[in-house]
């Protein structure tokens, strides 16, 4: 079976180290980045499966990786989970008019973290994607 790569984008060093340790309990590669530009440079060189953005970041926003990424022929597709603590309604529908596949709102749980993935990387969206909330 092949091994999913997932970026996780996310300044908070705490964070970033559980969603690790979720991903990698499943058995995805894991790799991280701790602020928006390195998080797009990232995307650029390694290709990955799957990403994890959170949104207040330096240098560069999740919102501005996001735009970035679907502005890219080649990245188009690529699924992206929005993770942050950024939940009114106005930052979900911000997520879905730039192209989010998930708005998983924080504080999230592992197993939720780990299914988002699961289904994402299977090509699935959801209806309910804000963690049980209607967006």
């Amino acid at each position: 079976m092949e091994q999913h790569k997932i970026l996780i984008a996310d300044d908070d060093v705490a964070i970033s180290r559980m969603v690790r340790r979720f991903l990698e309990q499943a058995g995805y590669q894991v790799t991280s980045a701790s602020d928006g530009a390195e998080a797009w440079a990232a995307v650029q060189r390694e290709k990955p499966d799957l990403v994890v953005l959170d949104v207040a970041m330096p240098r560069m926003t999740g919102w501005e990786v996001l735009s970035h990424i679907r502005d890219h022929d080649e990245l188009r597709g690529l699924p992206v989970l929005m993770l942050t603590a950024l939940d009114t309604d106005a930052d979900v529908t911000r997520g879905w008019v730039l192209g989010a596949d998930f708005y998983l709102p924080k504080p999230f749980r592992g197993e939720e973290l780990v299914e988002v993935v699961r289904r994402l990387l299977l090509g699935e969206r959801s209806e309910e994607a804000t963690g049980g909330e209607s967006a």
